[in-house]
C-alpha cells in the first residue's frame, strides 16, 4: 500500500516512525468505511474520494452501516490479540473506543428515534466545508458535483429531500419516539435562509453549472419542509429531553467516562470556587479600570462595548496571537509550534450555517502546509449595538479569550500537533472525541492565564464558571431537574449572560447538542488530574513543557487511555533515571 497521508508540507509520511506507518495502514480502511456514510464530514480533512460524494438517507442505512461498524471491531479484536507492538496497541484500543462509542449511539437512535434530517444545514454546510478546504478549480468542481448529486440530476439517484421523506415515512410506522416540536419549527422556520445561502456561495467560489441544481434544490427542499409541516409536526412531542439511554451514549460518544451523577456533583463543587475566583478578579480589575464596585455582569458588559470596527478585526487577532506565541514561549508552557494558525472572517454563508467562532481543522490528507483556521463570524450592525456579553469576540478583551481558546495554546496548537508525521491517524480523526478536545483548550487557558493581562484572567474567571454551570444545566435539563425557562433564568441572573447568549446556550444544550457542553468541564479536571498525577510520580524531575509536549503528542486519546499512555510512559521514564 502507497503513503496513505501527506503531511502540511506535501511531503509523504516517510518521516514517520515505522510503527506509526503500520498504525496509518491498519486505520485507513477504517477512515474509508466511515467516510462513505458521512462523507460531508470527512471531505473537509482530505480523506481521498470523498470531496464529490454525498450523505445517503434510505432506509436500510442504519443497518448498513451498523453492521460496518461491528465487521470493523471483529477485524480491530483480532488484530489486537496479534499486535506486539505496544503504541499500535494503544493505537487499536483507540479505534475501538471511538467506533464501539458510535455504534452504541447508532444502535439507540435506530431503535427509539425518527429521525428528522435538517437537510438545509447539511446541504449548506457540507458545500461551505468542501470549497474552503479544497481552494481552487478541484472544490469547485465537486461543489457542483455534489450540488447535482444532492438534486438527484445524476442517473438513477433519488433527490436527497426524496430519500428523507422515504426514510421518516419508514420509521414513522414504527411507532418511535417523534422529534420535538418547537426544534422542528425552528428548523423550519431557518431553512428559507439557509437555502438562499446557495446563490451567495455560488458567486463567491465562482461556480459553473450550478444553476439547475440550485433551483431544483429549492423546489426540493420546499415540498421536504412541507411534508415536515404537514404530516410530520402535528406528530411532534413537546418534551425536549431524549430518552435516558440516549443522552447516556451520547454523553459517552463526548468522551465523558464519569457517572452523570458525579460530574454534576463535581460541577456544583466547582461553581463555588469558580464564582468566589470570578468575584476576586472583578473587583481588582473594576478597581484598576476606575469602575467603582461593578459587579462582574456589569463588568462583562461594560467590556463588551470596547468593541473593534469591522476593518479592525483580523489584524488585531494576527497581533494577539503573535502575543499569545511570546507569552507562551516566555512560560516555557510547549515547544514552539511549527505553523500558527491564521485568522479570517467567516463568509455570508457560513456566518447562516454556523455564527459562532470555531476552528477549523486543515487537510489530515493532502495538505500544503496549512495549519488551520480561526473563523469568526460577521456581526452585523445590531449585534454591534446590542449589549451582549458573550457576543463579543469583537471586543479587545474578549479577543483574548478568543485567541487563547481557538489559537494559541488552545486548538490551534493541539490540532496542529495531530498533522505532525509522529502521531497516527488513530489518534487524531479515529480517537475523536471533545472531552480530550475541549478538555486540552480549557486546560492550557487555565494554565497560561496567570501570564496575561486583568482583563483576560477576570474573562477566564468567567469561562470557568460558565462552564461549571453547563456541567450541571446540560444533563439537569435532561433529567427534569430544570424546566428550559428555569435554566436560562440562571444564566442570566447567576452567570452574566445576556439574554440572547442565554437562550442560545440552553438550544445547544437541548437540541443542537446535548451532552457535548458538560465535555469542557470534564475534559479540563481529567487533565488536570492527570498533571497531579504526573508531578507525583516524577516529583522534582517534572518538567512541564515536556509534559505538554508529550500530552499533545498522543493526540485525542480518549481521557483513560490518555492516562493509562502518559503514567506508564514517566514510570518507564522514572525507572531509566534511577
Amino acid at each position: 500500500m502507497p503513503d496513505i497521508r501527506e503531511s502540511r508540507a506535501g511531503e509523504n509520511d516517510a518521516r514517520s516512525p515505522a510503527w506509526v506507518r503500520q498504525s496509518n495502514r491498519l486505520a485507513l480502511p477504517i477512515l474509508e468505511s466511515l467516510a462513505r456514510f458521512e462523507p460531508e464530514n470527512f471531505a473537509p480533512l482530505g480523506v481521498p474520494g470523498t470531496a464529490g460524494e454525498v450523505m445517503r438517507l434510505a432506509p436500510d442505512r442504519p443497518a448498513e452501516e451498523i453492521s460496518v461498524l461491528e465487521e470493523a471491531l471483529r477485524t480491530l479484536a483480532e488484530l489486537r490479540h496479534r499486535e506486539q507492538h505496544a503504541e499500535i496497541r494503544c493505537d487499536i484500543d483507540a479505534m475501538t473506543c471511538y467506533l464501539g462509542l458510535e455504534l452504541d449511539v447508532l444502535r439507540t437512535e435506530s431503535a427509539l428515534t425518527v429521525p428528522c434530517p435538517n437537510l438545509a444545514q447539511t446541504i449548506v454546510l457540507g458545500l461551505i466545508t468542501l470549497l474552503v478546504s479544497h481552494p481552487g478549480k478541484a472544490g469547485a468542481t465537486a461543489a457542483v458535483a455534489r450540488m447535482r448529486r444532492y438534486a438527484g440530476l445524476e442517473v438513477e439517484e433519488l433527490p436527497l429531500a426524496g430519500q428523507a421523506e422515504t426514510l421518516i415515512r419508514h420509521r414513522l410506522r414504527r411507532r418511535l419516539l417523534q422529534p420535538w416540536r418547537e426544534g422542528l419549527v425552528h428548523d423550519l422556520n431557518a431553512g428559507p435562509k439557509l437555502l438562499a445561502e446557495l446563490p451567495r456561495l455560488a458567486a463567491q467560489y465562482r461556480l459553473r453549472g450550478h444553476e439547475r441544481a440550485v433551483e431544483a434544490l429549492c423546489r426540493q427542499l420546499g415540498a421536504y419542509h412541507d411534508f415536515l409541516r404537514q404530516e410530520v409536526l402535528p406528530q411532534c412531542r413537546d418534551d425536549f429531553r431524549l430518552p435516558p439511554e440516549l443522552y447516556a451514549a451520547r454523553l459517552r460518544r463526548c468522551g465523558v467516562e464519569m457517572s452523570i451523577d458525579e460530574l454534576m456533583h463535581r460541577a456544583e463543587a466547582a461553581c463555588v470556587d469558580a464564582r468566589r475566583q470570578l468575584i476576586e478578579t472583578a473587583h481588582h480589575l473594576a478597581r484598576q479600570r476606575g469602575w467603582g464596585e461593578a459587579s462582574f455582569p456589569e463588568l462583562l458588559r461594560r467590556l463588551a462595548r470596547e468593541r473593534l470596527e469591522p476593518g479592525q478585526i483580523l489584524s488585531h487577532y494576527t497581533r494577539r496571537l503573535k502575543q499569545l506565541e511570546t507569552i507562551v514561549a516566555g512560560a516555557d508552557f510547549v515547544s514552539r509550534p511549527r505553523c500558527r494558525p491564521v485568522v479570517r472572517l467567516a463568509s455570508e454563508a457560513e456566518n447562516g450555517a454556523f455564527p459562532f467562532p470555531h476552528f477549523r481543522w486543515p487537510r489530515v490528507f493532502g495538505g500544503r502546509g496549512e495549519a488551520g483556521d480561526i473563523v469568526l463570524p460577521l456581526t452585523s450592525p445590531s449585534d454591534r449595538a446590542a449589549d451582549l456579553p458573550g457576543d463579543g469576540y469583537a471586543s479587545r478583551a474578549v479577543s483574548w479569550a478568543t485567541a487563547v481558546h481557538e489559537g494559541l495554546p488552545g486548538h490551534g496548537l493541539q490540532i496542529g500537533r495531530l498533522l505532525e508525521p509522529d502521531v497516527s491517524l488513530a489518534r487524531g480523526p479515529l480517537a475523536f472525541n471533545y472531552a480530550a478536545l475541549e478538555g486540552w483548550a480549557v486546560y492550557a487557558e487555565t494554565e497560561i492565564t496567570p501570564h496575561l493581562p486583568l482583563e483576560a484572567r477576570f474573562l477566564a474567571r468567567h469561562a470557568q464558571l460558565r462552564r461549571a454551570v453547563a456541567a450541571i444545566l446540560d444533563p439537569g435539563l435532561q433529567r427534569g431537574r430544570f424546566t428550559r425557562r428555569q435554566a436560562a433564568r440562571l444564566l442570566r441572573d447567576r452567570v452574566g449572560l445576556s439574554a440572547r447568549e442565554a437562550e442560545q446556550a440552553v438550544w445547544r444544550y437541548t437540541v443542537w447538542s446535548p451532552g457535548q457542553a458538560t465535555s469542557y468541564f470534564y475534559g479540563h479536571i481529567e487533565l488536570a488530574a492527570l498533571r497531579t498525577a504526573v508531578e507525583h510520580q516524577l516529583g522534582s524531575s517534572f518538567d512541564g513543557r515536556k509534559y505538554h509536549d508529550d500530552l499533545l503528542s498522543q493526540g485525542l486519546l480518549p481521557l483513560s487511555l490518555l492516562r493509562r499512555s502518559l503514567l506508564k510512559a514517566h514510570s518507564s521514564e522514572r525507572r531509566a533515571a534511577a
